[in-house]
Order: C-alpha cells, then structure tokens, then sequence
C-alpha cells in the first residue's frame, strides 16, 4: 500500500458504531489553506446526522497519486465484507429530484413545469441543469456539503482536451470525432434548455449564472 502523507483525525467526528479562480466554484467561505480534509468532514458530518453511517475504524486519507481515499485506521482491523460506509436516500442527487418524486425531494429547487415537461425526453439534461442551480446556491443547497467535497470546474477542466493543442493528441485516432459529437450534443442541450427557462424568466438562466463553461465541465 503507498504511504499517505496525510490523514483525516476521525476523533473531531462523530460515528455510529451500530448501523474524509474564474472557472466556477462551490459559492461558500474560503476554507483554511492547511485543512485539506475539511470538506470531507463537513460531508460526514452531513451523511450521519442524516442517517448515514461511516466506519469508526476507517479514515480519509490524501495522496497525490490516489487523491482523497479511505484507509483503515493505524492498529485496526477490518475483516472482509465489512461495510464501511452507507449514503441515505434522502441526501442523494439524481433528476428523480429535479422532479421531485418522493422520497427524493428538490428541497427547493422547482424549475417551471413548463421547462421540466419539455426536458422530460433528456433526463441527462434536466439534472445537468439541477446541479448548476445547486452550483449557484452554494452553502444554502441542500446538498451543499457533498458538492463542495467533489473536484470543482477547474480542476476537472484539466482533464478536457480544452486547447488546439489538446486535440493534437487525439489525431489519427477515432475519438476526436466522439469527442466532438459529445461537446455538440452537450452544447445542443444546454443552449435548448437555457432557452426554455429564460422564456419562463428562470433567474439564474435570465442573469447569465448558468454558463456553458460549468454546464460543459459538469454533463
């Protein structure tokens, strides 16, 4: 196993022992530099106070080759088959609640009905534009403390193949034209959906936060 540099302290957590720029970010306060780990507590604290669970021997653990990880603490033992972490379904993020169909509530989020019946043949659509409402609400989303804890636009940018010189690499092969299909269909939708909630002055639509650069990083 590579050693990890670093380690989230489970003690500042509370666990259940019966059942871790210009591109768009997470809109929240700026976190302690030297805290790496702590947006993963935030999220564990989130999933057990609302009937998740998370292994009291298990840790959040860092390292540049893996990134965040989970590792079982020093001086335990876990046996096989153990279960070490369980999400309810109350804090999960799907387009079952983009349309609100219990038990996954929109907590909020109600986008026109109008929009949500002509976004019902492209579901994959109609979440890409849910996550971006919640992108834009920052800390008053619901689901606030999970997306702070994903990697944000930029970094995910850095795996596209953004520049002339990215699509280089792609040449002579068959996925230049995948890629391309993908990006025109991605941008099909988004500029067909963005229509539709600025013809029902959907503010986030009307006032330019909904912008290609995080829709297309995000599909």
């Amino acid at each position: 196993m590579e050693p990890d540099s670093t380690e989230l302290d489970m003690e500042s957590t509370t666990t259940r022992t019966q059942s871790s720029t210009p591109p768009m970010r997470m809109e929240q306060p700026e976190t302690a530099r030297d805290d790496i780990f702590a947006n993963h507590r935030r999220l564990i604290q989130w999933v057990l106070a609302n009937d998740g669970y998370f292994h009291p021997d298990v840790q959040i653990a860092f390292s540049e080759r893996k990134g965040f990880h989970t590792v079982v603490a020093e001086g335990a033992h876990i046996a096989g088959g153990t279960r070490i972490a369980s999400c309810p379904m109350s804090t999960t993020i799907s387009v079952l609640n983009a349309f609100d169909v219990a038990p996954f509530s929109n907590h909020g989020t109600r986008f026109p009905d109008s929009f949500l019946r002509n976004q019902a043949d492209c579901p994959q659509s109609s979440q890409a534009f849910f996550l971006l409402e919640q992108l834009v609400l920052g800390d008053k989303s619901w689901w606030a403390p999970y997306i702070s804890s994903l990697p944000t636009v930029e970094d995910v940018s850095h795996s596209q193949f953004e520049d002339e010189a990215d699509l280089l690499w792609l040449e002579g092969t068959n996925l230049k034209a995948g890629f391309a299909a993908e990006a025109a269909r991605w941008k099909e939708m988004y500029l067909k959906g963005m229509h539709q909630l600025k013809q029902s002055q959907w503010e986030n639509a009307v006032n330019g936060a909904y912008t290609w650069y995080v829709r297309k990083h995000r599909a």
